[in-house]
């Protein structure tokens, strides 16, 4: 995972070159938290709705076509998925339970590249604006807890969309200051068999800079 994170931060590093172009807006950092879960859709009769996890969002961007109120973001991102659930407890000696609870946290990591509308609402210093657009996943790493029937079975793709809101602030002396709230639902199958189909969603709660 060490060397995943340090994948994407490198990435820095070059792209101070790009923004010497006016087709730049901005470039920058952004780093937060996911709350993220598995939908589990069965084709016979079982429910299972597990609970949300919450990991890891750390990405760079680039913001292009600065025209008025209008730009494109195209962002790499590690994030870390899956989901949560807890189960009684039991053992031969109490097989209805101990009236404890174990915990299983099987988490997916994915890199992750959003291409992302965005349309700002310029108010000086601070600037409000609204996101979207299409996401593609790439599956680099996975912890099962217990769940390998389904997580070590994933598919190594994903596309989805990502949607959400944030707000700029302007510093005197500086970057910009960024707050973000976005929802990135899948649209593809994270996981499919005869009678069970898994879908990643998750909400991500980022803070970042733009230079």
């Amino acid at each position: 995972m060490k060397n995943q994170i340090m994948i994407v931060l490198c990435l820095i590093i070059f792209i101070p070159t790009l923004a010497q172009s006016q087709f730049i807006r901005g470039f920058g950092l952004k780093v937060g938290a996911v709350s993220a879960t598995q939908k589990f859709d069965y084709n016979v009769p079982m429910d299972f709705s597990p609970d949300s996890r919450w990991g890891l969002d750390i990405g760079v961007f680039v913001e292009v076509l600065d025209v008025p109120n209008v730009s494109i973001l195209g962002e790499l991102h590690y994030i870390q998925k899956g989901f949560s659930d807890r189960v009684p407890e039991t053992t031969e000696d109490q097989p209805e339970g101990t009236g404890r609870y174990l915990t299983f946290k099987p988490r997916a990591d994915y890199f992750s590249i959003p291409v992302l509308a965005k349309i700002r609402f310029e108010l000086g210093p601070v600037t409000p604006y609204i996101i979207g657009g299409p996401r593609f996943d790439f599956l680099v790493g996975k912890e099962v807890e217990g769940f390998d029937a389904v997580i070590d079975h994933l598919k190594s793709t994903d596309v989805g969309v990502s949607v959400g809101g944030g707000v700029e602030v302007q510093l005197p002396i500086g970057p910009a200051i960024l707050g973000e709230v976005r929802y990135s639902p899948d649209l593809t199958n994270a996981f499919k068999n005869s009678t069970l189909t898994v879908k990643n969603q998750s909400v991500e709660l980022l803070v970042g800079v733009m230079f």
